[in-house]
């Protein structure tokens, strides 16, 4: 994303979010798919978020968004 290609990023943050959540790495699977979620936009990207963040809650993070922010530096909130 930082080079600009959000294309790439799209491909990148779904084989994230899948490896993570394979290695039992929650957060960084619910960050992952949190930054898929704003790339994609739509109900689709609602929907994605709303499951980030849903986990991120669950596991008593107040927000999601700075969490997963801290975690893939390089995607800005819009």
């Amino acid at each position: 994303m930082v080079r600009g290609d959000s294309a790439d990023a799209r491909r990148q943050l779904i084989a994230a979010a899948r490896a993570f959540e394979n290695i039992s790495m929650g957060l960084y699977a619910a960050a992952a798919r949190r930054h898929l979620g704003k790339l994609v936009g739509g109900d689709e990207g609602r929907a994605l978020i709303a499951r980030a963040d849903a986990w991120m809650t669950d596991q008593g993070i107040s927000n999601p968004a700075q969490m997963a922010a801290g975690i893939t530096p390089g995607f800005r909130e819009q």
